[in-house]
């Protein structure tokens, strides 16, 4: 069902959702524009995988969003179905980087966290799985926000709610393990 640009401001559901939309936009610009002044052209490269980490790397789909929800609006495709496409193009620009250029990882603390998780088994692999099904639970209930006008018409949020905020919960947990090793390991601290 293709959104009408009026829904947007009129129905509470589709503007929670623009909301959300604007809101990672603005910062997505202003992050763009602060890497390019301090790395020059190579900021754009640094903000494309930092966009990847956002997809790949946190259980809500908001570095997807920014493609899904316009492509949504424009077409009616569901942003259930546009996230595999924009997990394909993350993949694939880490898989690019990874190979061709990994020092540029270590440009910000968010991409070298990122490489972190990207080429560590555990935990890392494991919050990417956590991260895959939390997107994608996220979208299903997003795609239900876009078909209804007010938020207590929401069904399968409110049946399944609980699955989307466990998943976050182990996310969480895991994002701070990691954090906590890689903080130690850079202060040459040794764990027991």
């Amino acid at each position: 069902m293709k959104i009408k640009f009026n829904h947007l401001k009129y129905h509470e559901s589709k503007r929670h959702t623009f909301r959300k939309f604007l809101i990672a936009l603005s910062i997505l610009i202003l992050y763009f524009i602060y890497l390019f002044f301090r790395f020059g052209s190579e900021g754009l490269l640094v903000g494309i995988i930092t966009w990847s980490a956002f997809v790949i790397a946190t259980p809500i789909p908001d570095g997807g969003l920014l493609i899904d929800f316009p492509i949504r609006i424009f077409t009616g495709f569901k942003m259930i179905l546009t996230e595999l496409i924009v997990w394909v193009i993350a993949g694939s620009v880490n898989a690019y980087f990874l190979i061709t250029n990994p020092e540029i990882y270590q440009e910000t603390f968010i991409t070298s966290v990122f490489y972190q998780i990207l080429t560590r088994s555990w935990p890392g692999w494991v919050i990417i799985v956590i991260c895959f099904f939390g997107t994608f639970l996220s979208l299903y209930f997003g795609d239900e926000l876009l078909d209804v006008v007010f938020h207590h018409e929401r069904e399968k949020y409110h049946k399944h709610k609980n699955w989307h905020r466990g998943l976050v919960v182990i996310f969480l947990v895991l994002i701070f393990v990691l954090l906590y090793y890689y903080i130690v390991h850079e202060m040459g601290l040794m764990l027991i």
